[in-house]
């Protein structure tokens, strides 16, 4: 039988594969072959995104002997229409039937996470900054079928990107799409001040989704955006943004607010984004919940990515089930996109997938033994690995296929040794180049999380999707991943969902700090070469490449 495609060509571009002869699926987002983060197919020419489409399916033949030879080609009727030139896929793609389908972005959403969920029947809320004219939708699933979609008229993403962009620690060289994440790590250092309430109405009214004064759906982002940013430089003394002004085509240099300014407005925020979403569940949701989907809840899309936000779920309902795919950005929509078509149809059944490392070997790992003899490399241990991360060395670390998604969880990481004082400041000066104000995460065995951190649960916690708070006896004895509010973004592993990392972390004996393996404004890298370039380039000690079961220290 021949495997089905799907492509989604938004930003965080992605292609997902289900073969049926391997009963596997494979998802390459696009950056991680043409490396520019959030690899975006829409803005780019004809023959660019057949180039980089036509390199990622050369490597899937090469690594897991998949031809470009499918029986289905799925892709968004939309994109077939208005957005996109579909024919850079037919004449690259090659298929039997090329389906133009119309599942609404946040179905996709939804059904990518609740097909890698655990759950047979279960709730999964999707919320971003917008798509297809949405930003909310709640989604019912049961026995791998959707069985009802409501949309609702909030759009918080909007809201909590408006607040980045007008905020001074979050450069105006910082991609739209990035705003959201660094903001969420600045929320910390700010306080309830006699602000907090009058900002949190004032963002309400920014996150409602009222489309009554626009003529033509085409219309609903950009007159909405410019209202409701309007709004916000009238009544927020001191806001005003430079996405605004470049995007009115007004070069006029800004003044952003700063400070303790920033820090209070980032901090009432969050707090809002938190509130909201706790009054929906809990007033529109909780009584499905509990009485018809056995308390099981999906996030996804984009603002799934708030940590605070998910956690926050999870303490005030703590008999709720609550699951966070790897990819809720939309790179995961292609795979919303198939699971979507091949669910309906009847082709697969699902729920039993996990596609967290679903993703491409290194591109160039037959040259590993090239690089091994060109550097004068040589094999080493988990042993040797563990030994140096203990005396303060920063490794970089790859090994077997890909994470999907934004987060690096143990396969393209960067580990080092958070007990070291300053080490934070020290992998930020040498190697990660980010802000002051964001946090690095910690990764654990999950038997030692309780030892570590306290959660209502560790469940669920294997994709970097909650926070739980440092136990207070080890914020000072691992400073390095503990934020400035007590919590840290932890990463749990097991024996079966990471062999290897399991093992670097039964040796090492403890709490781990691990971030991704790129460097400010990078994806993460999918190349040996790049791993050595990052290496050469700056203050990191070592990289470590696992190649056909074997470790080699650079």
């Amino acid at each position: 039988m021949k495997p089905v495609i799907s492509v989604f060509g938004g930003h965080d571009s992605s292609i997902s594969i289900y073969d049926p002869n391997s009963d596997r699926f494979f998802v390459i987002e696009l950056e991680r072959i043409d490396p520019e983060k959030h690899y975006f197919c829409y803005i780019h020419s004809y023959n660019r995104n057949k180039i980089t489409i036509l390199k990622a399916l050369r490597h899937l033949k090469r690594q897991f002997g998949i031809e470009n030879d499918f029986s289905m080609m799925i892709m968004k009727k939309t994109c077939q229409q208005t957005r996109w030139d579909s024919n850079v896929v037919e004449n690259t793609v090659k298929a039997e039937r090329y389906c133009y389908v119309n599942t609404h972005h946040h179905v996709a959403h939804g059904w990518c996470a609740y097909l890698q969920s655990p759950y047979k029947n279960a709730i999964a809320i999707s919320w971003d900054g917008g798509g297809d004219h949405c930003s909310f939708m709640v989604n019912g699933f049961k026995d791998n079928k959707i069985v009802w979609s409501e949309p609702r008229k909030y759009n918080f993403g909007m809201a909590y990107n408006h607040v980045g962009t007008a905020v001074e620690s979050i450069s105006v060289k910082t991609d739209i799409i990035d705003v959201a994440g660094k903001l969420m790590g600045l929320t910390a250092y700010g306080n309830e001040t006699e602000n907090t309430e009058g900002y949190m109405e004032h963002l309400d009214y920014v996150a409602s989704y009222d489309v009554n004064d626009v003529t033509s759906p085409a219309m609903i982002d950009t007159q909405r955006h410019d209202r409701k940013m309007k709004y916000l430089e009238e009544n927020i003394p001191g806001f005003s943004t430079w996405y605004y002004l470049r995007h009115k085509k007004n070069e006029t240099k800004v003044e952003l607010m700063k400070g303790d300014a920033e820090k209070e407005i980032a901090y009432a925020t969050q707090k809002f984004m938190e509130t909201r979403m706790l009054e929906i569940i809990e007033k529109q949701l909780l009584d499905k919940l509990e009485n018809e989907y056995d308390n099981n809840l999906c996030l996804s899309g984009g603002c799934a990515l708030n940590v605070l936000v998910n956690q926050a779920i999870r303490k005030r309902f703590p008999h709720l089930n609550v699951y966070v795919c790897p990819n809720p950005h939309d790179g995961g929509l292609s795979f919303g996109l198939i699971g979507d078509f091949l669910t309906r149809k009847g082709y697969v059944d699902f729920n039993k997938y996990n596609i967290t490392y679903a993703g491409l070997r290194l591109l160039d790992d037959f040259q590993i033994p090239d690089l091994v003899k060109e550097r004068g490399a040589r094999e080493t241990t988990t042993d040797e690995m563990v030994s140096m991360i203990r005396e303060g060395k920063i490794i970089g670390f790859c090994q077997g296929t890909s994470e999907i998604g934004p987060r690096a969880l143990g396969n393209r990481s960067i580990l080092c040794n958070p007990e070291i004082p300053d080490m934070k400041d020290i992998l930020n000066s040498k190697v990660k180049f980010r802000e002051w104000y964001r946090p690095f995460a910690p990764i654990c065995r999950l038997e030692d999380a309780p030892t570590y951190f306290e959660s209502p649960t560790f469940e669920n916690m294997e994709t970097m999707s909650f926070v739980a708070d440092v136990k207070e006896e080890y914020k000072d004895k691992l400073p390095s991943i503990t934020h400035v509010d007590g919590t840290a973004r932890l990463q749990t592993v097991t024996e079966t969902s990471n062999p290897l990392m399991y093992e670097i972390l039964t040796k090492f004996g403890g709490v781990m700090l691990n971030t991704s393996f790129n460097v400010q404004g990078q994806p993460i890298l999918n190349r040996a070469t790049d791993a050595l370039m990052v290496l050469d380039k700056t203050g990191m000690d070592n990289v470590v490449l696992e190649h056909e079961g074997t470790l080699y220290l650079f």
